[in-house]
């Protein structure tokens, strides 16, 4: 999703409403809509990912659709990770989605919860949201 896909900038508003907000966790601890507690993704990351994230495009560690890129990107492309990088997020898919999901436990209900709400009825999602005839017979 991009900005200048037709609608794309109101799509990426909603997609980023409420994901990087502080909001008080109670008992005196705050964190944002997926769960961290920085105001910037980035900075729940160690050096050595963050510096390799670098070497390939820039993200900008205040909007919830990069950090989706860069667990896409870095998963896609494990093998390519520095040795250290590798051992640090672990093995996809188990491993590197509970370094992810660690860091930022709200992230997958925060992206569930968008694509429900938004384009659950494109293609390539409405099979998960309204199954496909013949389903359960």
């Amino acid at each position: 999703m991009e900005d200048r896909e037709v609608g794309g900038s109101l799509l990426l508003n909603d997609l980023e409403r409420g994901a990087l907000e502080r909001k008080d966790g109670g008992l005196g601890e705050t964190e944002n809509g997926i769960g961290g507690k920085h105001k910037k993704w980035s900075d729940a990351l160690p050096p050595a990912l963050t510096e390799n994230m670098g070497k390939y495009r820039s993200y900008n560690g205040r909007e919830v659709r990069d950090l989706l890129r860069v667990i896409r990107n870095k998963s896609n492309h494990f093998r390519e990770l520095p040795r250290n990088v590798r051992e640090t997020v672990g093995d996809p898919p188990d491993a590197f989605y509970r370094y992810f999901e660690t860091r930022f436990p709200k992230l997958a209900l925060h992206a569930f919860e968008f694509v429900k709400k938004n384009v659950a009825h494109e293609p390539q999602f409405a099979k998960y949201f309204f199954g496909s005839a013949g389903e359960g017979e």
